[in-house]
């Protein structure tokens, strides 16, 4: 059961990376990132079979929690799609 739960955990950390990807793209950010949302896609798959840790999914959700707040300015300042970009915090 607890298992359950972790693994719920970092699905979610890993899909609202993935979810960012509309707006990597509209903020012409994407490019420099398709090789590793490539790489959490086939992560996700393989899931369900690892026994998870509470440390390692607490290190994901912080390592997510960091990532959103590095792309917060970028896709705020983005040049071209002003209103796309500022709506993403």
């Amino acid at each position: 059961m607890r298992n359950r739960e972790l693994y719920i955990r970092l699905q979610s950390c890993l899909q609202t990376i993935l979810d960012m990807e509309e707006y990597l793209e509209r903020c012409n950010l994407l490019d420099s990132l398709r090789k590793e949302l490539g790489m959490l896609r086939g992560f996700m798959d393989s899931i369900p079979e690892m026994e998870l840790a509470e440390q390692d999914v607490e290190r994901i959700e912080a390592a997510t929690a960091n990532f959103l707040g590095n792309l917060s300015l970028p896709l705020q300042t983005q040049p071209g799609n002003p209103g796309i970009c500022k709506r993403v915090q």
